[in-house]
């Protein structure tokens, strides 16, 4: 059980993304590409929209603008990119859909053309996860936030966050918010209960004071 629960990555607060885009507009390492304004957009880009939508990092990575539907207020995913299959399309919420139009503003005034959100700058076709998962450990760690949570049996090293933190914390914000799994299955296209508990987190706090409140009520 101790196995399963901490390959989890832990939940990504809005004050630490914040900090990570505030690290991508400062990092040295995008000017080696000759392109650092585009890549700089890009990666700070793609974060909010994955904490404004708990997408998951394939379905966000691999977005075309074809996908986007502003008036509808929806985004269709391909079921290629999550193991379910799950087609459900995903809701752009009002702050997603503000980020999405103020990155495509700046990159018409770029003249960057691509059908895709967030196309690599050699193919202009997507990164893969894996690449886009690497850049994003690299500014956690240049901005301080990601350290090593403990090493596989392999040896390999699993950090406290990855592309899935921003997914852990928009279902457990839906949740906070409306005490409803329901909303949770449906916002964040859930196909089973049984996915819910990996996605709405308890902090402490909250554990401590439901416990106070069951033993206060018994003792009532």
């Amino acid at each position: 059980m101790e196995k399963l629960i901490r390959r989890f990555p832990k939940i990504i607060s809005k004050d630490e993304v914040i900090k990570l885009i505030l690290t991508i507009a400062k990092s040295k390492r995008y000017d080696k590409y000759g392109a650092g304004k585009f890549l700089r957009l890009r990666d700070a880009t793609l974060q909010m929209l994955l904490f404004y939508t708990g997408l998951r990092p394939g379905e966000a990575i691999n977005l075309k603008w074809s996908d986007i539907h502003f008036e509808e207020r929806m985004i269709d995913v391909n079921p290629y990119h999550n193991k379910e299959r799950n087609e459900m399309s995903a809701v752009l919420t009002k702050p997603a859909e503000q980020v999405i139009l103020d990155y495509k503003s700046q990159i018409e005034e770029m003249q960057i053309k691509s059908e895709f959100l967030f196309p690599s700058l050699w193919t202009w076709k997507p990164m893969t996860v894996d690449g886009m998962g690497k850049r994003f450990r690299e500014i956690c760690k240049e901005a301080g936030l990601n350290n090593i949570k403990y090493y596989t049996d392999l040896g390999m090293p699993k950090y406290q966050y990855n592309l899935y933190s921003y997914r852990r914390k928009f279902g457990t914000e839906v949740y906070n918010k409306t005490n409803d799994f329901m909303a949770v299955m449906r916002l964040m296209r859930l196909l089973q209960p049984s996915s819910i508990p990996r996605y709405v987190i308890y902090s402490d706090e909250k554990r401590i004071k439901i416990a106070d409140d069951v033993f206060n009520s018994s003792n009532s």
